[in-house]
C-alpha cells in the first residue's frame, strides 16, 4: 500500500513524545507499505527508507487566527490553502493517509474521509489541559 503520511514538523531526531510518536508510526507503517512523508519546508534525510515532500510553508500565527478565529491556535497557525492544495495533490498518489496532530487537520480539504486516518492525541491533551 502506498501511504501519506503528513506531519506538521520534522520529526527526526526523535527526542521529544510528539517528535516519539510521530517516528514510531512512521518506522511501523514504512515496514510493511511504501511510505510519503510530507511536512512543511521538507527536512533533512530521514534515518530510514521513505520519501520526503517538502509543503509549502505554514503561515504565521496572527494570519491563522484572523482567517480561523475559533479554531484553537495550533491549528490556525498551519491553516494554509496552498498545503491543502499539494496535500490533495499527493493524495492522489496514494492510497491512504495518516494526518498526524490537529495543527494538520485544516490540510484535509475536500479528501475522502474513508482514505484517512487521523491522529489526535495533542487535541486530547488540550482537552484534558483545559478541564483542569
Amino acid at each position: 500500500m502506498r501511504i501519506l503520511v503528513v506531519a506538521g514538523s520534522w520529526p527526526w531526531p526523535a527526542r521529544q513524545g510528539d517528535r516519539v510518536r510521530l517516528d514510531a508510526w512512521i518506522r511501523l507503517l514504512a515496514g510493511r507499505h511504501q511510505v510519503t512523508l510530507a511536512v512543511p519546508g521538507g527536512g533533512g534525510e530521514p534515518p530510514y527508507q521513505l520519501a520526503v515532500v517538502g509543503l509549502p510553508s505554514v503561515v504565521p500565527a496572527w494570519s491563522g487566527l484572523i482567517r480561523r478565529p475559533h479554531w484553537p491556535l495550533t491549528a490556525a497557525r498551519y491553516d494554509s490553502s496552498a498545503i491543502q492544495t499539494r496535500v490533495a495533490e499527493l493524495m492522489g498518489e496514494v492510497d491512504g493517509a495518516l494526518f498526524y496532530q490537529l495543527r494538520t487537520v485544516g490540510w484535509l480539504g475536500q479528501i475522502e474521509p474513508e482514505r484517512v486516518l487521523v491522529d489526535l492525541t495533542d487535541a486530547l491533551s488540550l482537552y484534558y489541559r483545559r478541564r483542569a
